[in-house]
């Protein structure tokens, strides 16, 4: 019997390189599942790289995969048949019936595949990739895919032949086409089996992730519970705090007792700015009262489908209450403020001397807006955003920087920072026993109390490398952690405790994450003394007494 073979070529050519790809398979004269020495196909696949000294790559492996007839561009569906690589650069072995043979160099490498069962040739793609890889690490990769397993069974001549007696003998090509039909419906049942586990597994996957996002669930509840109820017990102690301190305030006015009183028997300030304070009070306990019966509805709304619902709006009834029993003590307060205002609108108050000519030009026109005392144990930070740690009356020497006078607290002025307004430049100066040792000028134009300490406004400096060099740290906040808080920090970079580099830093913790800013006391103003950034660890640094922020208007 004449065999038809099919021939499939595929060859890639390079300038100096040849890639070969072939599969020569022959028609079944044997039961599929049959062992035959000859084979039913052989793949050939070569890789060769020329002797040319511009060209430095080398082949690191050869492969020959198959896929399986259940066709599909999945990854997962390529089984690797055979393989050299240049850890392995022989082989030569027979099992599974695959005959293999292969070598690997690094100019060239050959793999050769026999098949040896007629059923190992039914699947419907080879592939062949070389990888290579040049002196400089750069990968790359020859691929060759030969289709055509159809014609296999078209070319098998499966049809019955005639007998010496010229009489049709059917059985034989009979036999062979059930043969093929079940090694292929075989095949096809496989992969449905295959496919069916994974379907399994994957619904086994999402049962489990369907429980772990339940469980999440419970717990975000509980959480959010908990959280809501810790924070409506400490919106409870803070309104109780507020609405004693408005009461307080309220009785010493109506025992005509005011707070802070000058030689004109008024309230300092009062004639010019309390009453608009007042409003903005008054106005934002309004706005606080609208919220919580919003989001007292919101819960209320929710409240069927969370257990604890009904305590959630138990508690914030509670805290609304409190917030109007505030908004009625405010409008009291207001009441008698103007009150207090009318009967001073005739007596001119003595100012209190907030301006400094910082710079020398013979100007007041500085106003002291904050200053920070060295280790007096109270953080910089909350007392400069909040005025917490600082006393409602500090020293006389806490509101300027005469070093002659004693300053144990920070000082914090209130109506410079939250009615922060029209400002055009913003002055950040050190203090060594009274006289400023480094200074940072900002613009200040559209800023606000908390976002003028920024590389982006720096205008002048006494660290002439400050606008020039980069900073991974620039920020009132600063950088801060569990083991060190690091605030108004300017700091160029991070590499390690020897190798951090920057110009300041005010050091808010005790004892402070590195050697460098070990201290006994806190604040420290930690600062580069020369006109560059330096060393943190170096002799190149030194703490100042004290830290002032000013500001001037436009």
């Amino acid at each position: 019997m004449i065999l038809k073979i099919l021939i499939l070529t595929l060859v890639i050519y390079d300038v100096c390189e040849g890639f070969d790809f072939t599969f020569q398979t022959a028609p079944p004269n044997s039961p599929l599942d049959a062992v035959s020495p000859q084979g039913c196909g052989v793949m050939k696949c070569s890789e060769l790289v020329c002797d040319d000294p511009t060209d430095t790559r080398k082949i690191t492996s050869l492969t020959v995969y198959r896929r399986k007839s259940a066709g599909g561009s999945d990854s997962q569906l390529w089984e690797e048949l055979a393989r050299v690589t240049s850890q392995s650069p022989l082989a030569s072995k027979v099992a599974d019936a695959k005959r293999i043979n292969g070598s690997l160099s690094d100019s060239k490498a050959e793999l050769t595949v026999v098949l040896l069962k007629s059923i190992e040739c039914l699947y419907h793609e080879f592939s062949c990739v070389a990888l290579l890889v040049d002196n400089k690490g750069q990968k790359s990769e020859m691929k060759s895919v030969i289709r055509g397993n159809s014609s296999l069974m078209e070319n098998s001549k499966l049809e019955p032949e005639a007998g010496d007696d010229g009489s049709w003998n059917d059985q034989p090509g009979t036999v062979r086409k059930v043969e093929t039909f079940m090694a292929i419906l075989l095949e096809k049942l496989k992969y449905i089996e295959t496919r069916l586990d994974d379907s399994r597994n994957r619904d086994d996957k999402l049962e489990n992730k369907l429980e772990s996002l339940e469980d999440k669930i419970s717990d975000l509840e509980r959480s959010v519970t908990r959280d809501i109820d810790v924070s409506g017990d400490r919106i409870e102690d803070k309104m109780d705090r507020i609405k004693d301190r408005l009461e307080d305030k309220l009785s010493r006015f109506s025992a005509g007792k005011p707070l802070h009183m000058n030689e004109s028997e008024c309230l300092i300030g009062v004639c010019t700015n309390i009453s608009s304070q007042m409003n903005t009070v008054e106005s934002s306990v309004e706005l606080l009262d609208k919220s919580l019966n919003s989001l007292a509805g919101q819960v209320r709304d929710i409240g069927v489908s969370m257990p604890k619902g009904a305590a959630l709006e138990n508690k914030l009834n509670q805290i609304v209450t409190e917030v109007t029993g505030i908004s009625t003590v405010t409008n009291n307060l207001t009441a008698s403020v103007d009150v207090l205002t009318r009967s001073c609108a005739d007596k001119t108050p003595t100012p209190v001397d907030e301006f400094f000519d910082v710079l020398g030009t013979g100007e007041k026109e500085w106003r002291l807006a904050f200053r920070g005392t060295a280790y007096n144990n109270v953080e910089i930070y909350p007392a400069y955003m909040l005025g917490t740690g600082i006393p409602a009356e500090v020293e006389a020497g806490c509101k300027q920087f005469n070093y002659s006078l004693p300053c144990a607290n920070h000082y914090r002025n209130r109506d410079a920072l939250e009615n922060w307004a029209n400002v055009d430049k913003v002055l950040l100066a050190l203090y060594v026993k009274g006289q400023i040792v480094k200074q940072i000028l900002f613009n200040g134009k559209g800023s606000t109390f908390t976002n003028w300490f920024n590389g982006q406004r720096v205008l002048q400096s006494s660290w002439n490398d400050l606008k020039k060099k980069t900073h991974n740290i620039f920020s009132i906040i600063g950088d801060a952690r569990v083991h060190l808080l690091r605030r108004f920090m300017i700091n160029h970079a991070y590499g390690g405790c020897a190798k951090d580099n920057g110009w300041l830093v005010v050091g808010d913790v005790v004892p402070g994450g590195c050697s460098w800013e070990k201290k006994l006391a806190r604040p420290a103003f930690i600062y580069a003394k020369r006109s560059t950034s330096a060393l943190w660890i170096s002799r190149d640094v030194a703490r100042a007494d004290a830290m002032g922020i000013f500001i001037k208007y436009q």
